[in-house]
This record gives structure tokens, sequence and C-alpha cells, in this order.
């Protein structure tokens, strides 16, 4: 009991004096944020070989093993306030976008009704995968976060691979019926829901073995491996 009071103490040191200076969790937590955007505005439908899918299927499951490795590193305090962060940067691009598009236009401007086509739906997309980033992405970091202890640290490359299958799962369900339902028919829906999931297991298989790689380049590099002994994992819980 003793041994595990001083490890705590000793991860907790590591990450009061890493977790602000780490040039690697800045481009972590942008990359993310590049992501959440990049799904609110790639919501088109896309052929992939002979099945079709949303377009942003082919970003999310990187957003996923960035949240893996931001919580595995820095610990899910770190990943859930990333997590929260990016969705209300996503909102307030939703926000601005929806005002903007609304000012008129001079005669002279040609084409820019294409962004009323692109930009109209993106708060209902917002408000929509609200849920879908909120479900899977804190189960997500739960699963890294609460295996990380069980297993002692090891093998992170399966975990990240069965936590990203598992909070994927949750996520292509609600993004596709909240974001689809009663744009396409349910037979739609299913083959989106089917074909994206796919998709993404596929990626992080893929991801799989260089987000190990990454986490323990990071890992030395800013000397910090958080293990979340104590932390209360409630994600509407705002305050240490």
């Amino acid at each position: 009991m003793q041994s595990a009071s001083i490890l705590e103490q000793y991860d907790i040191a590591l990450e009061n004096k890493n977790q602000t200076q780490s040039s690697y969790l800045i481009f972590l937590a942008m990359m993310s944020l590049n992501i959440m955007l990049c799904t609110g505005v790639l919501s088109m439908i896309v052929k992939v070989g002979f099945l079709y899918t949303m377009a942003g299927t082919l970003v999310v499951p990187l957003w996923f093993t960035l949240n893996d490795i931001i919580a595995e590193v820095y610990g899910y305090k770190v990943a859930k306030k990333i997590i929260w962060f990016g969705f209300a940067c996503q909102a307030i691009f939703g926000i601005a976008s929806n005002l903007l598009i609304q000012l008129p236009e001079p005669g002279f401007a040609h084409n820019q009704h294409a962004y009323q086509t692109v930009l109209q739906p993106i708060l209902h997309i917002c408000a929509s995968g609200f849920f879908a980033f909120i479900a899977g992405g804190f189960i997500n970091i739960y699963l890294i976060s609460k295996w990380k202890i069980l297993l002692r640290g090891r093998y992170f490359w399966l975990r990240s691979l069965g936590a990203s299958t598992i909070s994927e799962f949750i996520f292509t369900v609600l993004a596709v019926l909240l974001i689809q339902l009663g744009k396409l028919p349910l037979s739609g829906i299913l083959t989106i829901i089917i074909t994206s999931y796919s998709l993404k297991v596929i990626y992080s298989i893929f991801l799989a073995y260089p987000a190990n790689l990454l986490a323990l380049i990071i890992k030395k590099a800013d000397e910090v491996d958080v293990y979340d002994y104590n932390t209360n994992f409630n994600p509407f819980k705002f305050t240490d």
C-alpha cells in the first residue's frame, strides 16, 4: 500500500510538471480538434468501392487513436478536457459559420451558394455529433485508463485496439442515426453504419502499432506516464 501511494504521488508530480510544457500534447490536442471540425463539414455521402459511407468516416478513427495516446500518456483528466474543449470549439465554428453565411453577397461574387450548401447543416451535425462524441469519446478514454491499471501499463496497442473498436461502434451508430435519420431510408442508414464501422475497425488495426510507438516516444521525451489510480471518471465533473 505504501509503495502504491508513493507511485501515485510520483505520477501526480510528473503530471503537474509536464502536461503544461509538452509540445507533443499541444500538437495532439490541435490534431484532435482538427478532426472534429473535419467531421462536422465532411458529412456528405461518398462511395468506397461498391459501398457508400459518410466522408467523415475516413478521418474519425484517427481521433480515437489520438485520444488513446493522450489518455495513455497524460491521463484521463487531460484527455477529458481535450474532448470537452474540442466540442466547444466545434460548436463555436458551427455558430459562426451559420451566422456569417447569412450576410448579403455582393453582385460580383459567384458560386457562393456552395457555402450555404456545405455550412448550413453544420449546427444540426454538431448537435447530433455531441452525443456521439461524448458517448464514444469518454468510453474510449475510460477503457484505456482502466485497462492500463489492470494490465500495469502493458499492451497499449491491444488496449487501444479494444477500446477503439468498442467506442467506435457506439459512436458510429449514434452519429449516423442522428445525422441521417429522416434524410435516408433505414436500409441506407444501416448500410452506412456497417460500412463505416468496418472501415473504422480496419483503421484501428493499422493504427494500433504506430500509436503504441508514438506513445512510447512521447513518454520518454516528456518523462510522463500517468496512471489514474484515484481519478473520478465522471465526464461531467469539471473540477479535479
